[in-house]
């Protein structure tokens, strides 16, 4: 790739200092940013500007009170005067914002340029997202772009729901299905948008391809692997609330303490199977409707369920035994770590074993990287 530094046009002066997951409380935002890239200018915090590694590709978010503009079109209408791109516009809703998301083009003193554009209009908070290249650099630039746009969460709710480019990429989507299964004697049904299965797989696989590029440097590996868990927990969390809702029952009938042990055996009966795919994670989506998943995909689920209950847990991973847990903030007996000061009990989720037991052969838990969904 040819290194531009398209920045420069902007912030000749501004230090770049390191940034990964950015809470803006301020603008009521937050954006887990690609690791490596960097912040540059933060001096107005109602618009932060943040750039790649390589200097190739920039991000520029900037918040506004919701009174400033009656809609989106007043929105685009500031963005026609600043920079007069053009592309074709899709609008959908976003949560509580009507939303406007483009792929454009534009030019800055001859120079082409091309990124994605995202406008949210609301009544508290209003925002204007932009993650571009040279044009040049488009094709090469995009997975990143998408993976930057998609990690964009406004609001208080928005990081336990998908980002903007996955529910844009659901819109239009019809059907639902519904999955029966038992815990314990307990029978519950739960409902799911069809889309859902193809929408997750498709940010998993986007997510690992990434990933795989931080390979060579581990320090940044283990960041961009806390990066990947986040992302695919953001997007399934919302997707399995029908899940949670029928779970109550059952966790009142049980007892928290009994529910999480009974959940935990629950998907250790899933079948061991995994996507066959580039990340060779199943989504959680689809392996609590099938029935079926992998150590990263079980332990995602049972993290999510529990998290819905006020019950916390982190995900551990280990690169060296290629295997991922859950670990529980319980007082049970047995293989535990501490986090933050406080105990979790280990919960191997593809093994018939109770909670607190691992194999010996793992058993290192310097070996395990934590991983938390805060």
């Amino acid at each position: 790739m040819n290194y531009r530094p398209l920045l420069f046009l902007f912030f000749t002066f501004l230090y770049p200092l390191h940034a990964d997951d950015i809470q803006v409380p301020a603008g009521d935002y937050r954006i887990n940013i690609p690791v490596g890239w960097t912040i540059y200018d933060k001096e107005d915090l109602s618009n932060i500007s943040y750039l790649s590694d390589d200097l190739s590709c920039m991000l520029q978010i900037s918040y506004y009170s919701g009174d400033r503009f009656n809609s989106t079109d007043e929105m685009y209408e500031q963005l026609l005067a600043e920079l007069n791109p053009q592309g074709e516009i899709s609008l959908f809703p976003y949560l509580e914002w009507d939303a406007w998301m483009s792929d454009m083009e534009f030019q800055i003193s001859g120079q082409p340029y091309r990124g994605w554009f995202l406008l949210l209009d609301g009544l508290e908070m209003d925002y204007q997202v932009m993650v571009f290249t040279t044009s040049v650099d488009y094709d090469v630039n995009f997975p990143w772009i998408i993976s930057a746009l998609d990690a964009f969460s406004p609001g208080e709710d928005a990081n336990r729901h998908p980002g903007p480019v996955s529910t844009l990429m659901a819109q239009g989507e019809s059907g639902v299905d519904q999955s029966t299964q038992v815990i314990g004697n307990n029978s519950f049904s739960f409902v799911f948008p069809l889309s859902q299965k193809n929408i997750s797989q498709d940010l998993i696989e986007r997510e690992a391809i990434l990933l795989q590029q931080y390979a060579v440097n581990e320090p940044l590996f283990r960041l961009a692997w806390e990066r990947y868990y986040n992302l695919i927990y953001r997007q399934n969390y919302s997707f399995l609330q029908d899940l949670y809702r029928s779970l109550e029952p059952i966790k009142d009938f049980l007892g928290e303490e009994n529910f999480i042990k009974e959940v935990l055996k629950w998907l250790q009966d899933f079948e061991y199977s995994s996507s066959n795919t580039f990340s060779d994670l199943l989504s959680p989506i689809t392996a609590a409707v099938e029935g079926r998943g992998d150590c990263d995909s079980l332990s995602l689920i049972y993290l999510m369920i529990l998290d819905y209950f006020d019950i916390p847990g982190v995900l551990i991973v280990s690169e060296e035994y290629s295997h991922a847990m859950a670990a529980v903030e319980y007082n049970f007996p047995g293989a535990s770590l501490n986090y933050n000061d406080k105990k979790y009990v280990v919960a191997e989720l593809t093994d018939k074993v109770e909670i607190g037991q691992i194999p010996s052969s793992m058993a290192d838990l310097d070996k395990w990287q934590i991983i938390s969904f805060e």
